[in-house]
């Protein structure tokens, strides 16, 4: 045990050992969300979503301009598309079997529609009624 001076004492809080348990199991839970693909595979498929996420900030891009760009994305990945199938039909709770027969153009048309769903979500939540 290393003694430290009284001032730098903390006690610790009431649910401590709740919050350690809970975020045990977050991390659980990304584990499990994430076994079987690559640090590069996710922050591929992360950085797709963001883009997307950008252009659809920006008036100027139309619903077909962003689907077409993350179907060029996932073109561009393609080696990677069984990573990206297998984390999407996780998010989206799809058997990766059925997911598989999708083309990327399809796949794109519903990443913008969750996009799109999350988002009208988050401004409900935060009052901003549409």
């Amino acid at each position: 045990m290393v003694r430290q001076p009284r001032k730098k004492w903390r006690i610790p809080r009431i649910d401590a050992q709740a919050q350690l348990l809970e975020q045990k199991r977050e991390e659980e839970q990304i584990q499990a969300l994430c076994q079987g693909t690559t640090p590069q595979g996710r922050e591929i498929l992360q950085k797709i979503i963001f883009r997307a996420e950008r252009m659809m900030e920006d008036k100027s891009c139309s619903e077909g301009q962003i689907v077409a760009e993350i179907e060029g994305q996932l073109m561009t990945f393609e080696l990677l598309r069984g990573e990206f199938l297998l984390l999407l039909s996780r998010f989206w709770r799809v058997d990766p079997e059925k997911l598989s027969k999708v083309s990327a153009k399809e796949i794109a048309v519903v990443m913008l529609l969750y996009l799109k769903l999350e988002r009208e979500i988050s401004r409900r939540r935060l009052g901003h009624e549409t």
